[in-house]
């Protein structure tokens, strides 16, 4: 599933989190695209590992090597008139990479993701 791409002279790899750590890099680039005060208004790790454990979808896309974040995006299962659906709560880059087009290839894969859980 993860993706590659060159963005200038560096290689970006959009993929699922697979460690501890990716989760938390996950958490802390909230801060840096929304800039937040600190944890408090960013979605814990736990809560995005459990969310993805669960049905939901988290991915994020990742500068070669040096493992970088800059890119989120964050989907919670959730019903509606007892229908499911994926509820796209965060999407974000940070400012250097924004408007490259990394949003909508990221947004096409939480798509693919969504209609492969149903």
């Amino acid at each position: 599933m993860p993706y590659q791409l060159i963005v200038g002279d560096k290689t970006i790899v959009i993929r699922e989190p697979e460690t501890p750590e990716d989760y938390r890099k996950l958490m802390d680039i909230q801060i840096e695209i929304w800039g937040m005060p600190d944890y408090s208004e960013a979605v814990a790790y736990y809560m995005l590992i459990a969310s993805h454990r669960n049905g939901g979808i988290v991915l994020g896309a990742f500068e070669e090597p040096s493992g970088r974040t800059i890119r989120l995006i964050y989907t919670v299962p959730a019903f509606k008139d007892g229908r499911l659906y994926m509820y796209s709560h965060l999407a974000g880059v940070i400012p250097e990479y924004r408007y490259l087009g990394m949003g909508k290839i990221m947004k096409i894969f939480q798509r693919k993701l969504a209609i492969e859980k149903g």
